[in-house]
């Protein structure tokens, strides 16, 4: 298979135990992983500075959940391209995903964020309105 174009190397030794070099797919879809997240964020950043005060909370709570998890993911990625990184951080990707899944548990439960459905005005109107 294509293996190699995922991970090139892997072997015993470095500093965390074994040192893995990634291949150029593995880069591309980091790329695009964190690109969808760069845009994901900078639309709830939007909603939360332009949407409606009611909901601003909620766009706050989410956009904070989603920290822990993009800042360790990349803490371990500054280690995988041979930044130093002392060892224990880099156990701590599992641990921000854990804090963003409860988080974001959170956010379903307390601020009723499953509830937030956009609906088209004329639609609304549609529904609502009273035959003559």
């Amino acid at each position: 298979m294509h293996r190699h174009l995922v991970v090139t190397s892997a072997e015993a030794g470095g500093p965390q135990g074994f040192l893995v070099r990634f291949g150029p797919l593995f880069w591309a879809h980091t790329a695009y992983g964190y690109a969808l997240v760069a845009f994901g964020t900078v639309r709830m950043a939007r909603a939360w500075l332009t949407g409606p005060r009611a909901q601003r909370r909620l766009y706050a709570f989410v956009l904070l959940s989603e920290m822990p998890g993009t800042v360790s993911g990349v803490i371990v990625l500054m280690g995988a391209i041979g930044m130093s990184v002392p060892a224990p951080l880099l156990a701590l990707a599992p641990l921000g995903f854990c804090l963003t899944s409860v988080l974001t548990f959170w956010a379903l439960v307390r601020l009723s964020l499953h509830e937030l459905v956009p609906v088209n005005r004329s639609q609304l109107f549609d529904l609502t309105s009273s035959p003559s």
